[in-house]
């Protein structure tokens, strides 16, 4: 049985140092990696070391998920979520739901692009434009794919994501008019549209021919409506939640550069104030050289004259 502790033992190693790896910016990973392989091989463990080598050095989209995923999970969760009610009510093909469910998408994307722009700033780091809308992709696409959600949960990215269906347009997120992916194997009937009006459905083979099935219709549309509603109630509420969690994402975010804003206007004004003490100091030493250029000519012609009244006095 040892050996199949070992698999395990090194898993842990490995989630470790890659855990360790992906926290680092693009720049120290490289020589932080070398030295985790270095390490793994003088500890005799050539698979740790081929594993840690074969990671790859992180882009800085990708910097920016990692980061984002590692220090605000509960931030990142409203986006997980928000793509599985998408994603549900696209197969569903539920128009309404997904353009609601668009203006929340907008709302946590922005929210968090502002917040991965803010940690950008407090690690001294400038983000170029191409990078941002790498992590938009990357958001766009954890929405879109579940597997991308994965991807993006475990914090190791190395290259942004692209989104496959629910094609959007905009910015920001998806635009209000979300094209619906069909269901795997067909697509899914929506909660009360069971009855399609004229012709046949799959239950009128079943229909007697005493009367009754008029009642028992009567009666499923009657809990069809009722568990409609209960899920739009439900889906509504998801929907303000998330909304509500962007929204103080976003103020979050607001409020940190606000503070950075006004970090920079006091840096700007104690340099102006150096300035000024510097030019201050400049016109004093500037003085103070003709000053001692004046007294230094004094003192020679001082000198001069008590030489030549000593040889007067001598003679």
């Amino acid at each position: 049985m040892g050996g199949a502790d070992h698999p395990t033992a090194q898993d842990a190693a490995f989630d470790a140092a890659a855990d360790e790896l992906y926290a680092l910016t693009p720049e120290e990973f490289t020589a932080a990696r070398n030295d985790r392989e270095k390490q793994a091989k003088a500890d005799g463990d050539k698979k740790l070391a081929a594993r840690v080598k074969a990671l790859g050095k992180p882009n800085a989209s990708a910097w920016l998920a990692n980061q984002l995923v590692r220090g605000h999970p509960q931030e990142v969760q409203p986006l997980v979520e928000l793509g599985e009610d998408l994603r549900a009510a696209a197969a569903d093909s539920d128009g309404p739901r997904l353009r609601e469910l668009a203006k929340a998408q907008r709302l946590v994307i922005a929210a968090l692009v502002d917040q991965a722009k803010q940690d950008a700033r407090d690690a001294g780091r400038k983000v170029p434009d191409a990078a941002i809308r790498g992590l938009v992709d990357t958001l766009r696409a954890a929405i879109t794919d579940g597997g991308a959600a994965r991807e993006l949960l475990a914090g190791r990215l190395t290259a942004p994501l692209y989104r496959s269906g629910l094609e959007s347009d905009g910015a920001d997120g998806a635009s209000e008019d979300v094209a619906p992916a069909p269901a795997p194997g067909g697509s899914r009937r929506r909660a009360g549209s069971a009855r399609t009006g004229s012709g046949s459905t799959a239950g009128d083979d079943d229909t007697a021919d005493d009367g009754t099935a008029d009642d028992g219709t009567a009666d499923d549309d009657a809990t069809n409506d009722g568990a409609a509603a209960a899920a739009a109630a439900a889906a509504a509420r998801r929907i303000r939640e998330i909304a509500d969690a962007a929204t103080a994402l976003a103020a979050e975010a607001a409020a940190a550069a606000d503070e950075a804003d006004a970090a920079v206007d006091g840096a700007r004004a104690e340099v102006q104030r150096l300035r000024d003490e510097l030019a201050d100091a400049e016109t004093a030493l500037t003085a103070a050289e003709t000053t001692a250029r004046q007294t230094h000519s004094e003192l020679t012609k001082a000198q001069r004259a008590a030489a030549g009244a000593q040889r007067r006095a001598d003679r």
